[in-house]
């Protein structure tokens, strides 16, 4: 409203400025040339060009003194015109609409529009892109959507023996952790076992629960977990993984990480879990993978 209020004024006040110099017909004529010249074709030219960002940047400053110099005029105005004609809402963008447009500014797109050289720095790259697409996405995506079935998942009983073929099998599975489970029934896990913190205890070629190790405990997750929400429980730097199951409660309640989830929990004398299935695990890789396209 108030570059429409300065614009106006201009318009108006010039051919009466060139009255007092010039005949009234040559008044009109120089105004209307100088109008449709200096004051729509050039400036429309010029800031819709390339350093549109840069211009309207420099001129902000002058924009906010009109705006307090006109505020008299111009808002009494505009609250006027919203009565009448109803406020115009802010510009606002689907999921989808953003994904479009991340596609539009890529340097594919923009090469093909172009056709021809492209100016260094303009546009994103493939992996850029990806990863934007990707992160718009983790919102709409479920936990179970990228979790590893739980009987494809590589675990540790606390029976097993540690010793030199314990680690070998370790470490040719070559995963940073393991999900402990008691005995033979693997949907009674009782914690994750960090690998480089087993690899630097001595070999005592007895069973794990022998051992008193410190286990870390996992996330308890429903499989209808957004990715973003998951996202944010791992930058809290609690765990890394995540254990998928409908039985929530039951699972917190068992491994006790309701009320310390950084503590270590050693073997022996947990309490044996009933009727809890776990769907699956989730790592801090899977999400990452899914936020780059994949």
């Amino acid at each position: 409203m108030t570059l429409l209020v300065a614009n106006a004024g201009a318009m108006e006040a010039l051919p009466l400025c060139l009255n007092m110099l010039v005949t009234e017909v040559m008044a009109v004529v120089i105004s209307v040339t100088a109008v449709l010249i200096f004051g729509e074709i050039i400036p429309q030219a010029v800031c819709t060009g390339p350093s549109q960002i840069k211009i309207a940047a420099k001129v902000a400053p002058l924009t906010k003194c009109l705006m307090m110099i006109e505020s008299v005029i111009a808002y009494p105005l505009g609250k006027l015109l919203d009565v009448i004609l109803g406020e115009h809402g802010k510009s606002r963008y689907r999921n989808t609409d953003l994904k479009a447009l991340i596609e539009l500014h890529s340097e594919k797109a923009l090469q093909d529009i172009m056709e021809g050289e492209q100016e260094e720095g303009l546009g994103l790259n493939l992996a850029q892109t990806k990863l934007i697409n990707g992160t718009i996405d983790l919102i709409n995506t479920r936990t179970e959507a990228v979790m590893t079935p739980y009987d494809q998942v590589a675990t540790i009983s606390d029976e097993d023996v540690v010793d030199e073929e314990f680690i070998q099998k370790i470490n040719s599975l070559g995963y940073s952790r393991f999900p402990v489970h008691k005995g033979t029934n693997k949907h009674q896990i009782i914690g994750i076992l960090i690998v480089k913190k087993l690899l630097s205890a001595k070999l005592e070629k007895k069973p794990l629960k022998d051992l008193n190790f410190p286990l870390r405990k996992p996330l308890i997750i429903s499989p209808a977990m957004p990715l973003t929400d998951l996202l944010v429980e791992f930058q809290k730097g609690k765990s890394h993984l995540a254990i998928v199951t409908e039985q929530i409660d039951n699972m917190q309640q068992y491994l006790g990480v309701e009320t310390s989830v950084l503590a270590h929990a050693p073997l022996g004398g947990t309490i044996l879990v009933r009727d809890c299935q776990i769907l699956g695990i989730v790592t801090l890789e899977n999400v990452i993978e899914k936020a780059m396209g994949g």
